[in-house]
């Protein structure tokens, strides 16, 4: 940020300053995983410790900051659904501890291994081998963190007799969310340490445990056995998970191949035991592998031990196959097996996706959950591995955090799909489904059935997804591929980030929207839809993650201006919804007419602004663009086309008015129009007193309207701020303003403008008025311009901006905007722009104007504050880096927290409330039960604008 700035990072302790790296790429690589399928904000710095006490230091930090971060300590980085990400506050890189082995210690004398949390299962296995030693639990993929797999269990093959390997843990050392280094055991700080095993890292960060040992065995007898009947698979599984350790296996999995699912391992299988196999998956939909291992040191023995047990077992005859391997070449089979089809993959490894889901399934209801299952999945072709095995509950401490179902034997399912980044969104939806019969698992019999035909509505083969299933009519207008949706996961603000929609529909009609809408109104899958005009949000409230964006602006592909229809006779412009107000007023300006009441950007569309509310320099007198309104047309989330007006569906048009597309689409607007003046005379006045700035204000906006100007914002210029050689100053001018910012801390200067048409009447009004005022001597400055280059003077600054601009590089946008009651200025002055705001150097705008709350009309959803007269302020920071946009997101983040705590009662314009409790605080409790009854009425599944945040699914 420019210099002056500050941030949290800023004040962190100096001896964990220098490791701390808050650039671009140490910072993006943590805002993804192993999954590939979670898009979050990166952290706004990683911490590489060279100690555990590098990690307390930085949690103590965190909990001295004014303003907390979030830390989250990141392994091997394989969580799936983004469990170690720390959007804005710091990921700990715990590779940075492993150190080649150093912190893992052998005691072979008393049977245990002290292994830092940061490292990797293989390493100390490979450790302890060395020693003749090896853990009794062991999960199937070692490449994961001790400390990560602690937080969660660690479950594979051997739980069922030795439990999950939370079960083998002798003694932990723990970081707490305070910055305490605590040493706890079943016997000392017994609830920290059964707490933390299996708690999802929320009481504390493993640094180090200490894991019980035994013999290693010099060999492992390895087998695979096929069965075409599920039934004797499970029925053969529970008899081997009930026999005693030196009767039975020591490891017993199991496998579902769906829909004539062919193997491929040949680390295991011959060639001709794949072809037999593959012939016999040929023949059955679905086939079952019961994979089982025995670990022994003489050949003989374990020959006569299978041998028995095989003979118990009902698989299919001549379908058992084995290969001797050494112990570590078991335990690290799925690494062979995964190295294997990375090098056999046509697709870019960093491309697959992993969104897996791993059950506990009670044994009562495992048919039912096969039933439902194989229902769900018939036809598919996955790609992965579906696991399917018992575990006894009775190894399993209930003391510990980790959660099991409440039946003496349970089954672990576990999907570990692997997907292209296409594919895997029918992958989450199979999920969904596959929630759905737990759902009804969850109560009776019936339920699961009633769950079983929700599911065949919904995605009755999951081959296909509810696209699969959209109306012809609009099929082809639906772009589901990865380059069409990417550009609608990001908008203006740059600010948010969220999963692409799964289609983008470019409708060439209102009737395309309505026919969409009716669609997925009438679908069981929710599919959530957001209209996007220009992409001018700044917060994601156009996104709708895993749904449908419309473009609307391909409504005018055929003709931009096809949908505006002006009417000198009615004095008002029937707009499409998907229009800009460029083209609005470009079009009644051929007829000399204009809307009265304008936002400073012309280049958003008409349903965009008028979903929010529309303000600029004319609301004083004109009212928002909202209340210009005279009838729209409305398309509600179940795809009725509603015309409504004051007169006609009133529920609908006001709640619609500054209703945040929470109602519905608006596809038309009838606005109304007046004559264009000729000219303009635009005036810039600078004051260094804000007292005089805001009285000024409140006189020139208290005018009526032949007398005073048509037009009144203001800007704050903070800390020496400058004005550069933009298209309104002379040079002479801007020398004499930045000297005159040079003396003053802050300065402030008042937009005027007056619309005329004849010269000398305007000279007239404004000497008047200017007599009026108590701006400093000499510091006004004014420009004659036409009316649209007034009304399109931020474009065009814009235009000159970016063309003097040598950078391509994206921008950010975190945006804040208050509406904030005239009693309370003083207060916000002297708390933000002379505290929070003190020594900073912001890039972007601070815009300070009041408004008439008599010009609002209180029947529309949009809200104001609860006086007379009320302030904009405008914080339109722009920041090149992501460092940047943080450091003013915590500001804004500041500004609210102070008028909270000092019962500031502001009122967010474009809001960002992601409670409902925020949400219903912000609009009262009146207003807000009167929206909460409109949603019912209009969208009743909360289809509409999901980025918006403020109804819960």
């Amino acid at each position: 940020m420019a210099a002056g700035t500050s941030s949290w990072l800023d004040n962190i302790a100096p001896e964990i300053a220098s490791k701390l790296h808050s650039d671009g790429v140490a910072v993006a690589r943590f805002a993804t995983d192993y999954g590939g399928i979670i898009s979050a904000a990166p952290p706004a710095a990683v911490l590489r410790p060279s100690s555990p006490e590098d990690i307390a230091a930085l949690i103590r930090c965190a909990n001295r900051a004014d303003s907390p971060f979030s830390v989250a300590a990141r392994g091997n980085g394989h969580s799936t659904h983004g469990q170690a990400f720390a959007p804005g506050g710091v990921a700990i890189d715990m590779a940075e501890l492993r150190g080649g082995g150093q912190r893992i210690r052998v005691s072979a004398e008393e049977s245990y291994v002290d292994a830092g949390g940061e490292q990797l299962w293989m390493d100390v296995l490979e450790e302890t081998l060395r020693h003749g030693m090896s853990m009794r639990s062991w999960v199937d993929y070692l490449y994961l963190t001790v400390g990560g797999t602690l937080s969660n269990a660690g479950i594979g093959g051997m739980v069922f007799q030795h439990g999950p390997m939370v079960s083998s843990v002798l003694e932990l050392d723990v970081i707490t969310g305070k910055g305490e280094m605590i040493t706890c055991s079943p016997e000392l700080h017994s609830d920290l340490f059964n707490g933390v095993l299996g708690g999802l890292g929320q009481l504390g960060i493993i640094t180090r445990a200490r894991i019980s040992l035994r013999p290693t065995p010099a060999k492992v007898r390895w087998l695979r056995l096929f069965y075409t009947d599920f039934d004797s698979l499970t029925s053969d599984q529970e008899f081997l998970i009930s026999l005693r350790d030196t009767v039975g296996f020591d490891y017993v999995e199991g496998q579902v191949l769906l829909n004539h699912q062919q193997v491929d391992d040949p680390n295991f299988f011959s060639i001709e035991e794949a072809e037999r196999i593959n012939q016999l998956t040929a023949e059955f939909n679905a086939m079952y592998l019961l994979e089982v291992a025995v670990f022994f040191d003489s050949t003989s023995l374990v020959d006569q031990s299978i041998e028995g047990l095989l003979q118990q077992l009902s698989f299919v005859p001549g379908f058992a196959f084995s290969k001797d391997v050494s112990h570590l070449e078991f335990l690290n089979r799925v690494y062979t097996e995964e190295e294997h089809r990375k090098s056999s993959m046509a697709v870019d490894p960093s491309k697959i996706r992993h969104p897996w889901l791993n059950l506990f399934v009670p044994k009562s209801r495992i048919r039912d959950f096969q039933t439902g299952a194989e229902g769900i999945l018939q036809n598919i072709n996955p790609t992965g591995v579906v696991l399917l095995y018992p575990m006894n509950r009775n190894r399993w401490n209930e003391n510990m955090t980790v959660v099991v179902p409440d039946e003496d034997v349970f089954y672990s399912v576990e999907f570990l799909w692997t997907s292209t980044e296409q594919d895997w969104k029918n992958l989450e939806a199979v999920h969904r489904c596959v929630h759905l019969i737990i759902r009804g698992m969850a109560f009776n019999r019936l339920a699961l059935a009633v769950a079983l035909l929700a599911v065949a509505a919904s995605a009755a083969v999951i081959s296909a997804t509810w696209l699969d299933q959209v109306p012809r009519e609009i099929a082809s207008k639906l772009d589901s591929s990865s380059n069409a949706t990417a550009r609608f996961a990001t908008d203006y603000g740059s600010v948010t980030s969220a999963p692409p929609p799964a289609a983008v529909l470019r409708p060439s009609s209102v009737e395309d929207i309505a026919v969409l809408l009716r669609f997925v109104h009438g679908v069981e899958t929710r599919v959530p839809v957001a209209a996007r005009g220009n992409g001018h949000s700044v917060h994601g409230q156009a996104f709708a993650p895993d749904g449908v964006v419309i473009d609307m602006a391909a409504l005018g592909d055929s003709g931009r201006r096809r949908r505006i229809n002006v009417s000198t006779e009615g004095m008002y412009v029937d707009a499409g919804g998907e229009h800009l107000w460029i083209e609005v007023l470009e079009e009644t300006l051929k007829l000399g007419l204009s809307p009265p009441s304008w936002t400073d950007y012309l280049y958003l569309t008409v349903g965009g602004t008028l979903s929010n509310a529309g303000i600029g320099g004319q609301v004083f007198r004109h009212g928002p663009q909202i209340s210009t309104v005279y009838e729209l047309d409305v398309l509600t989330g179940q795809g009725e086309l509603i015309t409504c007006s004051g007169e006609s569906n009133q529920d609908l048009f006001y709640g619609a008015l500054g209703g945040l597309g929470q109602l519905g689409i608006i596809t038309r607007a009838r606005i109304a129009l007046r004559p264009a003046p000729a000219r303009v005379r635009w005036l810039r006045l600078f004051y260094t007193d804000l007292g005089n700035f805001t009285k000024d204000q409140e006189l020139l906006i208290s005018k009526p309207d032949p007398i005073g100007f048509d037009y009144v914002e203001g800007e704050v210029m903070l800390n020496h701020q400058s004005v550069d050689n933009s298209t309104f100053y002379s040079n002479q001018a801007v020398e004499s303003i930045n000297r005159l910012a040079a003396e003053f801390d802050t300065l402030y200067f008042l937009e005027g403008a007056m619309y005329y048409d004849s010269n000398t009447v305007a000279d007239q009004k404004i000497e008047g008025l200017l007599g009026e005022l108590n701006f400093v001597p000499g510091f006004n400055f004014s420009n004659d311009v036409t009316y649209l280059e007034f009304l399109d003077r931020v474009h065009i600054e814009i235009q000159r901006v970016e063309g003097n601009s040598t950078s391509s590089t994206r921008v950010f946008h975190p945006w804040l905007n208050l509406f904030l009651p005239k009693s309370r200025v003083r207060d916000f002055q002297i708390g933000v722009f002379q505290g929070i705001l003190h020594n900073i150097n912001p890039t972007g705008l601070v815009l300070l104007y009041p408004m008439n709350k008599n010009r609002w009309n209180d029947l529309m959803t949009a809200t104001v504050p609860d006086e007379e007269v009320f302030y904009v302020v405008g914080f339109l920071w722009t920041a090149a880096t992501v460092e940047d946009w943080r450091s003013f997101g915590a500001l804004n983040d500041e500004v609210l927290g102070f008028c909270q705590q000092h019962g500031i009662e502001v009122k967010q314009y474009l809001p960002q409330y992601t409670s409902q409790g925020d949400w219903e605080r912000h609009f009262g409790s009146v207003k807000w039960e009167k929206f909460v009854q409109l949603k019912r009425r209009y969208d009743p599944k909360a289809l509409l604008a999901p980025g918006q945040h403020i109804f819960a699914v």
